[in-house]
């Protein structure tokens, strides 16, 4: 309905200003509305991941053995299992997926699970036993500035992602024909948008086999089709 009045109306002034209906707002209000963890496939397999124990360190040893019994287990996947590039990123491709051996934060993810149930999955993540060795961790933006601080990734030679210089007008004129210059050092919180599902994503191969479809919960969908392509090795036009 508001779709038909936007498209007749010879100009915007007819919507600026006025209350929009959502155009799923039916949908979500009554439940009806198809989320990412809604979508089931035949015989799909559920997945879960072994995220590491500590924020920085080594592993040692990874111990399988008692995973491997869970009733269920399907799969699980390393750091050797993957087809194409072992690191990607949107900035910069320093991320692991999964991690080889150095843990960088406490999100790593040392082996991914395949299983017939969620349960299971999640039983055969905990099962998995690991050995560390811990190292000292960098863990604000103050001390991985400081000189001398341990580089997470040491063959960019600093801790210092991206870049990006911003020069508007003239600061130094500015300053100079100010009445009153006022410096202080301003902090705000750490703000995180909060979502209205669980993060899910589901991904089968297409009917040809040549490639894959993802569907979820995917705020960056150019970028996350281009990553998954340069990690499971293949073309981007696989990957839809």
């Amino acid at each position: 309905m508001v779709q038909e009045n936007f498209f007749k109306s010879k100009n915007m002034g007819n919507i600026i200003g006025t209350r929009v209906q959502r155009i799923d707002g039916r949908q979500k209000v009554t439940g009806r509305a198809i989320y990412g963890d809604d979508i089931l496939l035949p015989h799909m397999l559920h997945a879960a991941c072994r995220y590491t124990d500590i924020p920085c360190g080594r592993i040692k040893r990874v111990d399988f053995r008692e995973a491997l019994s869970v009733k269920g287990l399907k799969a699980i996947i390393t750091y050797t299992d993957i087809p194409g590039k072992k690191r990607i990123g949107p900035i910069r491709e320093d991320h692991l997926p999964l991690v080889e051996s150095e843990i960088f934060y406490i999100g790593d993810v040392i082996a991914a699970v395949a299983a017939d149930s969620r349960e299971a999955a999640w039983e055969a993540c905990e099962k998995i036993k690991v050995d560390y060795e811990t190292i000292p961790g960098v863990f604000d933006i103050q001390s991985a500035l400081l000189p001398g601080s341990r580089l997470i990734h040491p063959e960019y030679k600093s801790n210092i992602v991206v870049h990006y210089p911003l020069i508007k007008g003239d600061v130094k004129l500015g300053f100079a024909q100010s009445e009153k210059v006022i410096t202080r050092q301003y902090r705000t919180g750490f703000v995180e948008h909060a979502y209205i599902e669980p993060e899910s994503i589901t991904a089968e191969l297409d009917e040809s086999g040549l490639g894959f479809i993802i569907r979820g919960s995917i705020q960056n969908p150019f970028t996350t089709r281009r990553m998954v392509a340069s990690f499971m090795g293949v073309d981007l036009n696989r990957v839809n």
